[in-house]
């Protein structure tokens, strides 16, 4: 028979019934065609499994029961015992409740003390306890460790998302994080688990780390647990599991979740109702969870290295030059506190400037200028000259590499690979001292660099004036030329 007269016959939901296929309680036959077909065999054991578990039982007791580890004698025995304490616990419970109706007092007269007395007395005459806390079956060392393992999993999923999201649509740099980013990140990933998660367990029960760890969530019938039960739970993990990952103090919360899972206790945002399966992990989990780890690592350093090429690539307009300039600018941490880089490609101020302001170093901020053929930019210079300033001279490695970065990242044979716009500025270096020439995918850089009454003394950027020299002059012609 076909799966769909299964779940007429059994009452069972589809999902129940493929859920104890993969527990291994029940057996089908696979045809030709990949339908399962069911015989009676598999009816009559999905009967003896709804019995089992309306009386109670979890599927992990079922299945000690089809397997012959306990006998289903000693099963009836130990569960009509469990039923019976809940049957006195409820007795006992309607004849206090009955007791307080007749003395007719209100919750400020309630003699708290008395009742508990009376009960504490029932339970020495009966020796038993009542309302004892239930507990869920403890997890060995090895459940546990996949459990938080793959949480751990999934917090590197929501996290990778969210740089994702930071970078291809926001245009944030990651080499300039700060603890700050770091933490939003943190923040908005635990947004997203808290609305993705319950999401992923009311439809398949597993996320990706828990796939990955082998694990899935199911209430106690079989079914995926509800949504709104999931994202309660989801909720408590948040507050009470991890503690909104707050450094030294997530830890801490961790672990005592660890210890009391450890212990057969049932954790704050959980209900008895939850059943945790762990199927055997082989060789495929394991590359699975060293794939998830590398991939992260690895689209982690990607996204970086795809953010040292710039917005432009190719054959650049003006506009475009302009608009890789500032990236770069942005990307090297590069601003002036007095100017702005405009669309016309020049530094023009954007403020006046303080009367009082003491110039520590000399800087006279370049004027560019583009040749532009046929809307193409073919070649970008400016030029320098001071004279008389007996002040530290600035070198416009600055200005240099941005140039230099603005035109060759939008070279097309240059790779994620090829450019690393935090070490251009020490390589732009020699051209910013001394005179020289480079060619880089065929751009070609040239500076002519002439001074009197300065010396470049090792380590230092600015050209320091020499105390003893009538005569201080500086002069530097930048060019770069695009093929």
């Amino acid at each position: 028979m076909q799966i769909k007269e299964v779940e007429e016959k059994t009452g069972l939901e589809r999902s129940s019934i493929r859920f104890y296929e993969k527990e291994g309680l029940i057996h089908p036959r696979r045809l030709e065609n990949g339908y399962r077909e069911y015989g009676e065999e598999n009816l009559e054991a999905l009967y003896k499994i709804k019995l089992l578990r309306s009386l109670g039982a979890t599927v992990e007791e079922v299945k000690e029961v089809f397997s012959g580890g306990t006998a289903l004698g000693s099963f009836l025995t130990n569960r009509g015992s469990e039923l019976q304490k809940a049957i006195d616990a409820t007795s006992f419970a309607e004849e206090l409740c009955q007791e307080i109706i007749q003395e007719d007092v209100s919750l400020e007269d309630l003699d708290g003390e008395k009742y508990l007395n009376r009960l504490n007395d029932k339970e020495k005459s009966t020796g038993r306890k009542y309302y004892e806390k239930i507990k869920l079956p403890a997890m060995d060392r090895k459940e546990c460790v996949r459990r938080f393992t793959a949480r751990m999993l999934d917090l590197y999923v929501y996290k990778l998302m969210v740089m994702t999201i930071r970078t291809l649509i926001f245009g944030q740099i990651l080499r300039n994080d700060t603890i700050l980013n770091h933490t939003a990140d943190v923040v908005i990933a635990l947004i997203l688990m808290f609305f993705l998660e319950p999401v992923l367990l009311s439809r398949f029960g597993t996320t990706l780390g828990k796939y990955v760890m082998g694990i899935e969530l199911r209430d106690e019938s079989g079914e995926y647990m509800s949504y709104p039960v999931l994202k309660f739970r989801t909720k408590g993990i948040m507050v009470k599991g991890m503690a909104f990952f707050i450094p030294v103090l997530s830890w801490y919360f961790m672990y005592r979740s660890y210890q009391l899972v450890m212990q057969g206790e049932s954790l704050p945002w959980e209900d008895h109702s939850e059943v945790y399966s762990f199927r055997k992990l082989r060789n495929l989990e394991l590359n699975l969870f060293i794939g998830v780890i590398l991939f992260y690592s690895v689209m982690s350093v990607f996204i970086q290295r795809v953010q040292t090429l710039p917005p432009n690539r190719g054959d650049l307009t003006l506009a475009e030059y302009v608009e890789n300039y500032r990236y770069y600018a942005k990307y090297l941490n590069v601003s002036y506190e007095d100017y702005d880089f405009d669309d016309y490609g020049q530094w023009v101020r954007n403020k006046e400037r303080d009367p009082f302001h003491l110039d520590l170093i000399y800087r006279e901020i370049p004027m560019f200028k583009y040749y532009v053929r046929d809307n193409r930019l073919e070649e970008v210079s400016f030029e320098i000259h001071v004279k008389n300033k007996k002040l530290p001279i600035a070198t416009y490695e600055i200005e240099m590499t941005l140039a230099y970065l603005a035109m060759v990242g939008a070279q097309k044979d240059v790779g994620i690979l090829d450019l690393n716009p935090s070490s251009e500025i020490f390589g732009m270096g020699p051209l910013a001292q001394t005179s020289g020439e480079i060619q880089r995918d065929g751009v070609k850089v040239s500076s002519e660099i002439s001074y009197e009454g300065y010396e470049n003394r090792v380590g230092l950027r600015p050209l320091l004036p020499i105390d003893d020299s009538d005569i201080h002059e500086f002069s530097l012609r930048y060019r770069m030329i695009v093929p």
